[in-house]
């Protein structure tokens, strides 16, 4: 009788143990009306709702002195049960985003002094930030310096996704950049304005456009319009690819720089038209067509066109022709192709510790440049006239 109370016992205390625990009190139901999320929706503004929620933030000083309720985020705290998380959340949203206004505010000083020619408008994702001044003008849609601000970073953030890629990362950690910072862009009406703006934030003075650490200044050409997507993508490009760790200055070769930017540009429009004309030519010097690149180095490789990367190695960027840029779009992509991006990090980081294009392709890719040439044009016989099919 002693046993079989003993096994009773013991199955018990097995059985408590297998049952999670719980408290007496279990915790109170989330509310109903915001599910608990703290906040609800402020019908004043709307827009700033749906990109919030898209990691859009409005730093233009109207957001909060027309909506102070919200900050500019679209959401109130809720009505139903006092919104406590969500009231922390804007307390913490309106002390970094007052920082980010005190920091353009700033920029715009260094470049214009007291007061600007224009109301400046910002606004940042999680990688960039976008400070413009861009004429308003309606065409259907109502092209204001707010909404053309959120347009070009949505487009930069895909810009930032597609590099990732690029560079074989499995997630945003696998790569790491020299500095932990968005990269910001600065984007401008005029030359002068321009020539302002590159000369106060990088120490080059160019009327069209600058690139240089985690600043890209530019001057908008024509207002805005479907140029400004691929004129974004492209610099992020440069930016993106120049300030991953290790740090080097310049270290990518100039033929390379081009072909990664048009790489970008290749894969997320389809197509690739920033030419040269923002680094001091005329549309007469070069002519970078609106087509499929990939055409172009097919049409090169069957009229025996393609010149050694050797002769034009070391040109700088005024000197590159439109054929040895689409050809370093077609190398950039080959060697791309090697292990998805993987091996395409491992050279752009050799090429950074050395600063020498000719032993970053022997120690990485295990062959000299002409072999480099004879490879990248066996593959794009094939994978170019496949990817036309």
């Amino acid at each position: 009788m002693g046993r079989v109370a003993l096994v009773i016992v013991l199955v018990c205390i097995a059985t408590l143990a297998a049952v999670p625990f719980k408290a007496c009190a279990e915790d109170p139901p989330p509310c109903e009306r915001c599910g608990g999320s703290g906040k609800g929706e402020c019908k004043k503004h709307v827009t700033f709702a749906r990109l919030g929620e898209k990691g859009f933030t409005p730093l233009a000083d109207v957001s909060y002195a027309e909506y102070p309720c919200c900050y500019g985020t679209g959401f109130v705290p809720c009505t139903a049960c006092g919104g406590k998380k969500w009231r922390e959340f804007l307390a913490t949203y309106k002390e970094e985003s007052d920082k980010l206004i005190v920091d353009r505010n700033a920029v715009i000083k260094k470049i214009f002094g007291e007061k600007p020619p224009r109301k400046i408008y910002s606004a940042k994702t999680k990688h960039f930030i976008l400070t413009c001044d861009i004429k308003e003008r309606s065409e259907g849609l109502k092209f204001t310096a707010q909404n053309v601000s959120w347009l070009m970073l949505a487009r930069l953030e895909k810009a930032y996704d597609q590099f990732l890629k690029f560079v074989g990362a499995e997630k945003e950690g696998d790569v790491k950049f020299w500095e932990d910072q968005p990269r910001c862009f600065y984007i401008w009406l005029t030359a002068d304005e321009q020539k302002q703006a590159s000369q106060s934030l990088t120490g080059i003075t160019n009327e069209v456009s600058t690139v240089y650490k985690p600043f890209f200044t530019s001057m908008v050409e024509n207002e805005f319009d479907g140029h400004t997507h691929h004129f974004l993508v492209h610099n992020a490009f440069h930016l993106l690819s120049e300030g991953m760790e290790p740090w080097a200055d310049r270290a990518i070769p100039e033929w390379m720089g081009e072909g990664i930017s048009n790489w970008g540009e290749q894969y997320l429009f389809m197509e690739v038209s920033i030419g040269c004309i923002g680094e001091g030519m005329t549309p007469w010097d070069i002519n970078v067509p609106l087509t499929d690149w990939r055409a172009l180095v097919l049409k090169m490789i069957k009229e025996k066109k393609t010149i050694p990367l050797g002769n034009y190695a070391k040109c700088n960027i005024k000197e590159l022709t439109t054929d040895q840029r689409v050809q370093s779009f077609a190398i950039v992509d080959y060697i791309y192709s090697l292990d998805n991006g993987k091996k395409m990090n491992a050279f752009l980081v050799r090429l950074k510790e050395t600063k020498d294009q000719f032993r970053a392709i022997k120690e990485v890719l295990d062959c000299s440049s002409s072999e480099l040439d004879e490879k990248w044009v066996a593959w794009a016989s094939e994978a170019y006239k496949k990817q036309k099919k």
